[in-house]
């Protein structure tokens, strides 16, 4: 063991010490070395650790005046000053009391059962990198084991107020346990205030409001299984209703029928006593005569009496031909008549009723509404001159109807008779 006179230590690159009221000695043993007092900086023999001293500075340099570096540093007394320290320090049990002290080394490493840091000021600033601190205190405030590169501590307790003042666009920190955090009151629960969630009263209220709800669902479906009963009655009667209805339908077919057949009858009735009324009064209305006597001109080569009535020979023009109405007697109404016939492609027919009236020599004069009018065309034909006034037959008086035709080369008209509609009298 070798002890050496220093007035000021230089441990690593450099040591200062100032404030301390006496001299030190400095013993080495293996990886200590222990600071006590001494009177004069003294120096090692060679192959030793060389200790010495220049003013205010001890210096601490290997056999070859080398800045050397100590793996420990023990102190047993508090020592009071400012402190500068240069390299790699390890300082353990050690209490220090100063009013600054600088850490500007590469690498700071303290263990310790407790440190004690009395002063105004402790900030990351008098820290020139990591710092990493396994165990003891801050103001009393307990520090547990950290990682050095990430500087965060495993446990922490606070006894005043956490602040951070960084800014919106990250959070202000991060937790990975989803386990509840007893009384932690926040303003704001996913973005959203307070006011966005119901208070206790309000989830009160929203229950005694989903029991009226549920009151009422159950109210609506007795009522729906009341009205499913009623619908079924309703079904049941609209069945009965449909039933009645085909059996009332099928009644009205034969009511219907009824109906037609009494229509007839009355129509018949009604054709009966037109009869007796006509009778009463002296005459039958709407009686149809056939009238087919044909009075034709001798020359064979115009009109001349058929089977069927007369026919008019091909190219012939304006030919006339003659039916007499010598049936009718005095007090007897014409109402109408209508010619029937055959007429070819080609061919005109036209005719018109006459009355002939007694006179030297005999007159004739056209009955107002007794023509009709030119026919053309290839077909047989039914048509009818319905007179402007009944024209009432008396005596001294006869009726023709007089019938005009004309054919081509190729066709001729054939003519059956008129069907004359007269008010019979009795």
């Amino acid at each position: 063991m070798k002890r050496f006179l220093v007035g000021v230590l230089i441990v690593g690159l450099c040591l200062t010490l100032s404030g301390i009221a006496s001299a030190l000695w400095i013993e080495t043993i293996p990886g200590v070395l222990k600071i006590a007092e001494v009177t004069a900086p003294v120096s090692s023999a060679s192959g030793y650790v060389n200790f010495y001293a220049s003013g205010d500075t001890v210096r601490v340099t290997d056999a070859s005046s080398n800045d050397s570096a100590l793996a420990r540093l023990q102190a047993d007394e508090i020592v009071e000053g400012n402190w500068t320290f240069h390299g790699i320090v390890t300082i353990s049990n050690m209490t220090v009391t100063a009013t600054t002290i600088g850490l500007s080394a590469a690498t700071v490493n303290i263990s310790a059962t407790a440190i004690q840091l009395i002063g105004d000021d402790w900030t990351k600033d008098e820290v020139a990198d990591d710092l990493d601190m396994v165990g003891g205190t801050v103001n009393q405030s307990i520090i547990g084991g950290t990682t050095a590169a990430s500087a965060t501590f495993t446990t922490m307790t606070v006894t005043g107020q956490v602040t951070s003042t960084l800014p919106d666009g990250t959070a202000p920190f991060v937790l990975a346990s989803s386990t509840k955090v007893v009384n932690l009151n926040v303003d704001y629960l996913d973005d959203h205030d307070s006011i966005y969630f119901g208070t206790a009263a309000d989830v009160a209220s929203l229950i005694s409001s989903m029991a009226t709800v549920e009151a009422s669902i159950a109210t609506i479906e007795a009522d729906i299984v009341t009205l499913e009963s009623s619908m079924a009655t309703v079904e049941a009667s609209i069945a009965t209703i449909e039933a009645d209805i085909v059996t009332l339908e099928s009644s009205m077919a034969t009511v219907e029928a009824s109906v037609v057949t009494a229509e007839a009858d009355i129509v018949a009735l009604e054709s009966s006593m037109a009869t007796v009324d006509a009778l009463i009064a002296g005459h039958i209305d709407g009686v149809v005569f056939h009238a087919n006597t044909f009075l034709c001109p001798v020359t064979a080569t115009e009109w001349k009496p058929e089977l069927v009535g007369v026919g008019l020979p091909a190219s012939q023009t304006g030919a006339l031909a003659w039916i007499a109405l010598d049936w009718l007697k005095a007090g007897d109404e014409i109402v109408s008549y209508a010619m029937l016939g055959d007429i070819q492609a080609g061919g005109t027919f036209d005719s018109v009723l006459y009355k002939v009236l007694i006179a030297d020599p005999p007159s004739t004069t056209a009955i107002t509404g007794g023509a009709i009018a030119t026919q053309s065309g290839d077909g047989n034909f039914d048509v009818e001159a319905d007179l402007t006034a009944d024209e009432t037959v008396v005596t001294d008086t006869m009726y023709t109807i007089q019938i005009s035709g004309t054919t081509g080369a190729g066709n001729v008209i054939v003519i059956l008779g008129a069907e004359v509609t007269v008010n019979r009298k009795l």
